[in-house]
């Protein structure tokens, strides 16, 4: 039996931690997509029972949680308010096992048209642990929306309004 390329290895170590969360009732529907250029997708419901997709790019050492939120309008308080909290999710202040440690892994968002989506730099290509930081903010920056932007919430992510 061969090693695991690096490539293989990341998506083994992307795929154990989603499917974890997938075995504990968090996700639904979990899907693991191998693509081109060494590319996994990862697709599952999650927040409000909306589709999500993770990608793992070994060759950039990514993660992209694609297409996170829609309608946001670039420059606007709530695109600032956004890049403001994703960029305290590096605070030393914060407690370690919710910190993005700039040295392990870097974050940015991209905002294409109006569809933002975040990209998970990793410096040590530890991807379990980049995953699993990544889900957490995720889940933090709902719950920052739900607080501050709860009618966006509402308008984007309510499953009753279809």
């Amino acid at each position: 039996m061969s090693a695991l390329t690096n490539a293989q290895a990341a998506s083994h170590a992307v795929a154990n931690v989603l499917l974890a969360y997938a075995r504990r009732g968090v996700f639904q529907d979990y899907q693991r997509v191998e693509g081109k250029n060494q590319k996994t997708a990862f697709h599952f419901g999650w927040v409000y029972d909306q589709p999500y997709t993770l990608l793992c790019n070994p060759q950039q050492q990514q993660l992209v949680f694609a297409d996170l939120l829609p309608r946001i309008q670039s420059n606007s308080m709530m695109h600032r308010e956004i890049k403001t909290f994703l960029k305290s999710r590096s605070d030393p202040a914060l407690p370690e096992h919710r910190r993005l440690d700039p040295k392990r892994m870097t974050l940015k968002s991209r905002l294409s048209q109006t569809i933002l989506s975040l990209e998970l730099t990793l410096v040590d290509g530890d991807y379990a642990q980049g995953t699993t930081r990544l889900v957490n903010l995720v889940h933090e920056l709902f719950l920052f929306l739900h607080e501050h932007w709860a009618d966006y919430m509402w308008e984007n992510f309510d499953p009753t309004l279809e």
